[in-house]
């Protein structure tokens, strides 16, 4: 017999409900191989088969069964509570915000993160935990488990939280160094009212007359308070010249929609005319929020 201790009756017959369902959906199959009953806080199970297939069958898919369940149900307090204690992030909002990039990274939907390398998929360490877990004995404590019984598991959500709270820290700062350019643009009287830029893997501007404003011209004029471009040569600098001109509108055709781009359109906003094929990439958002470019994406546009 095995039994599995839940944290408490509730627990227990959400748990009973699902392993019934699966159960039902074996015999169906023509696979009648265990009975389970919950009792108390304990689900408890008559396996019926031979030790091969309990080894073999049954317990990987109470592991991946339970796993899921895990995953569905308690992850996220367990990531909010990591967070609380590593990270001291008590606000619900920033929580919900660095959970949102963690489980992002978690599902594979983050590939600009470089964490992902070498990263081990979450389930399959949770489930391997479960599985070497449930074949040691008799009894599974949840409680006692997932305290501690989850290194591997544990390690994957720690890693994977740390590179979600610097993601979050690097977009708080972006969101601030977006803010800060658009107070200028308010305020600043314009060194040249109509710039016009093109954008076909490398940039040039001009201005209402047609004639180059280079790199060296642009810099002329770029106030030092509004660098925020970091590791990139001021030459090769286009974000903080360009607010420190502070056009009245810029105008620009794009090849296509870049990181650079994406934080001109939000830090100029209405001022910004955008043609081209990148117009169509992203439309103007009045809120300004975009996501956050990587610093080495600045670099490889220019």
């Amino acid at each position: 017999m095995l039994a599995i201790e839940c944290v408490s009756k509730e627990d227990t017959q959400r748990m009973f409900v699902v392993f019934e369902r699966y159960r039902q959906a074996f015999i169906q199959n023509g696979l009648d191989m265990w009975n389970m009953e919950a009792v108390g806080q304990e689900l408890r199970c008559q396996f019926q088969g031979n030790e091969w297939e309990w080894e073999q069958s049954i317990l990987p898919f109470f592991a991946a069964l339970l796993t899921d369940q895990w995953i569905k149900q308690k992850e996220k307090q367990a990531m909010k509570e990591m967070l609380e204690h590593d990270y001291s992030l008590i606000d619900p909002v920033e929580q919900r915000q660095v959970m949102d990039v963690a489980i992002a990274i978690l599902e594979g939907q983050r590939p600009d993160i470089p964490i992902h390398q070498d990263l081990e998929d979450r389930r399959t360490a949770l489930y391997m935990e479960l599985l070497q877990q449930l074949r040691k004995g008799n009894l599974l404590s949840k409680a006692s488990f997932f305290t501690f019984r989850t290194t591997r598991y544990k390690s994957v959500l720690d890693r994977v939280l740390a590179e979600a709270f610097k993601e979050y820290q690097m977009e708080q700062e972006y969101q601030s160094d977006v803010e800060r350019l658009r107070t200028y643009l308010k305020t600043a009287l314009p060194v040249i009212n109509h710039v016009y830029g093109y954008y076909d893997g490398a940039w040039l501007f001009t201005n209402e007359t047609g004639i180059a404003i280079d790199a060296a011209e642009r810099n002329q004029h770029l106030v030092p308070s509004l660098v925020f471009e970091q590791g990139i040569p001021f030459d090769e600098m286009i974000i903080s010249p360009l607010v420190s001109i502070a056009p009245h509108t810029l105008t620009i055709h794009a090849t296509e929609m870049t990181a650079v781009l994406k934080t001109i359109q939000a830090v100029f906003q209405e001022r910004l005319i955008l043609k081209g094929p990148a117009a169509t990439d992203l439309p103007f958002q009045s809120s300004g929020q975009t996501q956050l470019p990587r610093g080495d994406q600045f670099q490889d546009e220019n």
